[in-house]
């Protein structure tokens, strides 16, 4: 695991960086790691920084779309989510969006992939996939707050990060 999570890290910030060793959250640097992998870097450029996409979507819409506090956007495949466990309004996790449910009870489901999901490599820290289920009425299972991203991908990428 050390090896892989080291791969994420040294694509991000440079060969060698991962300094800190299970204390480093690298739930970016996977994401980033991947889209690279992907050919995607264009549209996703690579950060260590949870909340980094909402920004620069915001700051470049040819780009992508943010979606942060927008309650009512039903997320797509391809899309970057950031989670805010801490209550402060910042992102602390994130993980991309690989499939979308709509209930028939008029909730949705979304299944992510996300590194680092035990937030520490002590912890747990692996890659895993999760599901969490809006409600109807808007509210999501687990209370986090969720916001997200469209990246603008061109041609035969759209949606296809699984």
């Amino acid at each position: 695991t050390i090896f892989l999570i080291n791969t994420y890290w040294d694509y991000v910030m440079g060969e060698g960086s991962f300094i800190n060793g299970a204390a480093t959250p690298w739930c970016a640097a996977f994401i980033s790691y991947v889209a690279h992998k992907a050919g995607v870097d264009d549209v996703i450029p690579a950060s260590a920084a949870a909340g980094y996409w909402t920004t620069y979507y915001q700051n470049n819409p040819d780009k992508g779309t943010s979606h942060y506090g927008d309650v009512t956007y039903s997320p797509q495949a391809g899309d970057i989510v950031s989670f805010n466990d801490s209550g402060t309004g910042s992102a602390d996790h994130t993980g991309i969006v690989c499939e979308v449910t709509d209930n028939v009870d008029g909730s949705l489901t979304i299944m992510t992939v996300e590194g680092n999901t035990g937030y520490s490599l002590a912890n747990d820290g692996s890659v895993r996939q999760h599901t969490y289920t809006r409600s109807a009425s808007g509210s999501w299972s687990d209370k986090r707050s969720l916001s997200f991203v469209t990246p603008a991908f061109s041609g035969s990428s759209a949606g296809s990060i699984t």
